[in-house]
């Protein structure tokens, strides 16, 4: 239940870029999914494809599905150490930059968990547009996030 706050922050608060949909199985444990199976699933997000293409000027579908392969590997490994399920990871990186590496807001968060200059320095994140250091930065400033805000359902931090 602690992640579907967490979630909601980051899809309605920035661009979302594919459709997410939330389960939650008969022992109360919440799923995050881009299919839906039946019913009982609930839309989170819509793809929206206009917004990706004007968020991310060059927005090539190929590179997007290429990155999401590349990164596979430094999202899994930062999702086992924080012990953060790498399906979320992967919405949070997808939401906030469709998988490019390069991304700058209009408020200048960088990389693919769009990480603020301050945020970055203060997690150790000398290179905001290197993947490896923005994805575990990124996944780390999460995960204190979880655990600080445990339980506090009106309490929603919503930028990394």
């Amino acid at each position: 239940m602690k992640y579907y706050y967490f979630i909601v922050c980051f899809l309605f608060f920035t661009p979302s870029y594919a459709d997410i949909y939330t389960y939650k199985d008969s022992q109360g444990k919440l799923y995050f999914t881009d299919n839906k199976m039946d019913d009982s699933y609930r839309l989170l997000s819509v793809f929206r494809p206009h917004l990706t293409q004007q968020s991310s000027k060059d927005f090539n579908f190929n590179t997007y599905q290429r990155n999401k392969e590349i990164f596979l590997p430094l999202i899994n490994a930062a999702a086992k150490q924080y012990q953060i399920d790498p399906h979320l990871l992967h919405a949070i990186i997808d939401t906030e930059s469709a998988f490019n590496p390069r991304a700058v807001s209009r408020v200048g968060a960088t990389g693919l968990m769009q990480l603020m200059p301050k945020t970055a320095k203060g997690l150790g994140v000398n290179d905001r547009f290197n993947p490896e250091q923005n994805i575990q930065g990124g996944t780390r400033y999460f995960s204190q996030l979880l655990s600080r805000f445990d339980g506090q359902k009106k309490t929603c931090p919503c930028r990394l």
